[in-house]
């Protein structure tokens, strides 16, 4: 393996279907079909270490009513467990290491439409992971509506921030898409997340793999076969 790892995140607005791409196609196409096994890791947030997945769950239970401070500190506790826990010593040793959602989800959710502002956001993120900044990240983009639609018909059910009003979800879909990938064009990916899931993950498994060889992880372009 490689001496550094790499850091790859999948953000974008509720709806998007980030998680059954990492979790359908990402993963066994990355552990099984490229071979990487144990030397990938695929992590979630918030969640990952018991202590983030007890965030998690007080995070994203619908029951609950909490405060907008008390929101972005478990967000960033949780990331902090999670960088200290496992994402570091996984890059340190050479590791690909997956997270649905990472820091700029807290930027385009707190920072934009919670309006707590993207420098106090920027500050505890680099607080939190120790100054970790992904590599490559694949923003899932769709308009609001559409993503929450699917959320009405998904299995998964609503949780605590889905059922935000509609306002807030666009604000969340313009952070992303002016606060965050705007401002750090260069690990971004934007990818239309209006479309069959197929087509999505095809697309994201090649722009994947264009970064894989180009940092020496993969030799050379590899089939394209990715249809699963």
């Amino acid at each position: 393996m490689n001496k550094e790892g790499l850091l790859i995140t999948f953000e974008g607005p509720e709806g998007g279907g980030k998680t059954t791409l990492v979790k359908e196609f990402i993963k066994p196409w990355i552990q099984e079909d490229l071979g990487f096994g144990e030397n990938a890791i695929f992590l979630r947030e918030p969640g990952g270490t018991p202590i983030s997945e007890e965030i998690r769950e007080i995070l994203l239970n619908k029951s609950h009513k909490i405060g907008i401070k008390t929101e972005v500190l478990l967000f960033q506790a949780g990331r902090a467990e999670n960088c200290d826990e496992i994402i570091r010593p996984a890059l340190e040793t050479g590791k690909l290491v997956f997270i649905d959602r990472f820091g700029d989800s807290s930027i385009a959710y707190q920072g934009c439409a919670r309006s707590v502002g993207v420098y106090n956001i920027d500050w505890l993120n680099k607080f939190s992971t120790g100054g970790i900044i992904p590599d490559v990240t694949f923003l899932l983009d769709i308009d609001p509506e559409i993503g929450l639609r699917r959320r009405d018909n998904s299995t998964e059910g609503k949780n605590r921030l889905d059922k935000e009003n509609l306002d807030f979800h666009h604000r969340v879909r313009e952070g992303y898409l002016s606060e965050v990938a705007g401002r750090s064009q260069g690990r971004w990916i934007v990818i239309n997340a209006d479309r069959p899931q197929i087509d999505v993950a095809t697309e994201v498994m090649e722009k994947l793999e264009e970064r894989l060889v180009l940092r020496g992880f993969l030799e050379g372009q590899i089939s394209k076969e990715h249809e699963r």
